[in-house]
């Protein structure tokens, strides 16, 4: 067609494009589709056709105004990973080292792109050991550099780029803090935390995130992502101001701390309990009543958050004095920091009836087994 055919509106050309097609069987296929915006004047009308559009982001608004059917593609599980890498390179070098494809296939999260970069960097180099390749993955600070094919589109630090530029201010914040946190997941307090702002104001920036797949929702209100976006976020804080870092992460161990005190009054009561200081610019811990019982998977987080016994301390925490007997990573109660308690000691009576014996029972002898630490 000749390009002064073409008119100059939008809604004119699609519907050009649309009667072009009309008596012919097409397939269109949209490659990357930025959003619901740009593939919608190019769907075709006219029967026969059908359009196939391929995006980063959740195209939701296709399947609620255009009936569009949504497929969304996880990632490869290890079995799948192992068939692409033994097409890629062949079966006699996948069995030849199968731990440091077992390695590989872990570092690279089962992320496909991921996967083909690694297999078209050991097939450029035949005489490269994969165990190199699985211990230059081994390293966090040098992962993403190991997955660079030489242009950006198999740059892995180039692709998540893309997405990640394409965020609001708010979300590409907390991306970038969500970096920080050492746990395997996170859940709704706790990521308001990190990021300083109330729970209501972290939905949106979380929603958007977990709509470009730059976040993942295994469970309700639980989210978490894989380790090369990990990876990616932590390099981007660092070339942030360091302060911030710092301060998200204050935050976020103030909410784990005050959030761990409450439960421990709760399941001992005290006469007089030990007050912490007020947290920094942090949600409110939740209620007692509302943390009796943990939420399934926010244990992990919590370990990882709990040092064990003699790590050094932070920069701006308060030095133990000298002499001064070390403690133990236990809370008063005598219970590990998994909520467990040990096995040759019981709760002194349950935590529902806590609340009904406070005053009619003294403080339980079980506190004296443990130095008292919170």
């Amino acid at each position: 067609m000749e390009p002064s055919r073409i008119p100059a509106r939008l809604d004119a050309q699609a519907g050009l494009y649309r009667s072009l097609l009309t008596g012919r069987r097409m397939l269109v296929v949209l490659d990357n589709a930025r959003d619901a915006e740009q593939v919608r004047p190019l769907l075709p009308g006219a029967p026969g056709c059908m359009a196939l559009a391929t995006s980063r982001r959740q195209l939701t608004g296709l399947a609620a105004a255009e009936d569009a059917h949504l497929l969304t593609l996880g990632l490869l599980s290890r079995a799948e990973a192992l068939d692409l890498l033994t097409i890629l390179l062949g079966l006699h070098r996948t069995a030849a080292d199968p731990e440091a494809i077992r390695e590989i296939i872990d570092r690279c999260a089962g992320l496909p792109l991921a996967l083909a970069i690694v297999a078209a960097r050991a097939a450029a180099q035949p005489g490269l050991p994969l165990a190199r390749l699985a211990q230059e993955l081994r390293l966090a600070e040098s992962r993403l550099d190991a997955l660079d094919g030489g242009d950006p589109a198999s740059r892995i630090r180039a692709v998540f780029s893309w997405s990640y530029r394409a965020l609001h201010p708010e979300g590409a914040n907390l991306f970038r803090l969500l970096g920080l946190h050492p746990g395997p997941d996170i859940g709704l307090p706790a990521a308001a935390a990190l990021a300083g702002v109330p729970v209501a104001e972290l939905r949106a920036p979380l929603t958007e995130l977990v709509r470009g797949h730059l976040l993942a929702e295994p469970a309700a209100g639980r989210y978490s992502f894989h380790g090369l976006l990990r990876a990616y976020a932590a390099g981007l804080v660092a070339t942030h101001d360091d302060a911030v870092g710092r301060a998200a992460t204050r935050r976020v161990l103030d909410h784990y701390l005050h959030t761990a005190h409450r439960a421990d009054v709760l399941l001992t009561p005290q006469p007089h309990p030990e007050l912490l200081p007020r947290p920094t610019r942090a949600p409110r811990p939740r209620s007692c009543r509302t943390i009796s019982r943990p939420k399934p998977g926010s244990r992990p987080s919590i370990r990882c958050c709990s040092p064990p016994c003699g790590r050094r301390r932070p920069p701006d925490s308060t030095p133990t004095p000298a002499g001064s007997p070390r403690r133990s990573p236990r809370s008063s109660t005598g219970m590990d920091t998994g909520g467990r308690w040990p096995p040759y000691r019981q709760p002194p009576w349950r935590p529902r009836d806590a609340r009904r014996t406070r005053r009619a029972r003294p403080r339980p002898t079980v506190a004296s087994a443990w130095p008292r630490t919170v």
